[in-house]
């Protein structure tokens, strides 16, 4: 594996320094502070998950927003973590002030799930662009080709088309489905 492949690979990764982002997060979650089981009303919980994320960020290496950006923030992620998950934001609201499904704890949880995922693909992103110049197309196809060396190593009839010029555009996706092979083969030999 070449030299850019594996410095990549080494930030990137899960047990890299993108694993490390991801470990903070989990860290904050632990040492949340004092939250209650439950919340009265939704101004609560708006503030409750406002003044959340700003000490989830604070805690991680971000700055802080805004009371009312805060709380916006919050409010994006919990709609956009519900569809994933088929509730809505005020499902989340609901259930922190009843203590249903998971009440405060679950919202509080999606918040931290939400805020980590996108700090790490951020972080992956800038990773790649500081190693790999997105202008740079002779550095992506060179890359690239070393993608596709590595892959044809493993199996000669892994790769349809040979060429690097061909892939280059998704030298990014590439790279981070390497990672991801890569993780989950690391992973599969701790469990052993």
């Amino acid at each position: 594996m070449s030299t850019d492949l594996k410095r990549i690979l080494a930030q990137i990764s899960q047990h890299g320094s993108a694993g490390r982002i991801a470990a903070r997060h989990d860290t904050a979650r632990l040492t949340k502070g004092q939250y209650p089981a439950r919340v009265h009303n939704h101004e609560a919980f708006a503030s409750l998950i406002g003044d959340f994320v700003n000490r989830q960020l604070l805690q991680t290496g971000g700055g802080t927003r805004t009371p009312f950006e805060a709380r916006a923030l919050a409010k994006d992620i919990l709609t956009r973590q519900g569809r994933n998950h088929g509730r809505t934001y005020n499902n989340y609201a609901r259930d922190a002030i009843d203590g249903r499904n998971g009440g405060l704890r679950a919202a509080l949880d999606a918040l931290t799930d939400a805020i980590r995922d996108q700090q790490t693909l951020h972080y992956i992103g800038d990773v790649i662009d500081r190693v790999v110049d997105p202008l740079d197309w002779d550095h992506k196809v060179a890359v690239t080709g070393q993608l596709l060396n590595h892959y044809r190593q493993l199996n000669p009839n892994a790769v349809e088309d040979p060429r690097p010029e061909v892939h280059a555009q998704s030298y990014d996706e590439l790279l981070r489905e390497l990672s991801h092979q890569v993780d989950s083969f690391t992973n599969s030999l701790r469990r052993h």
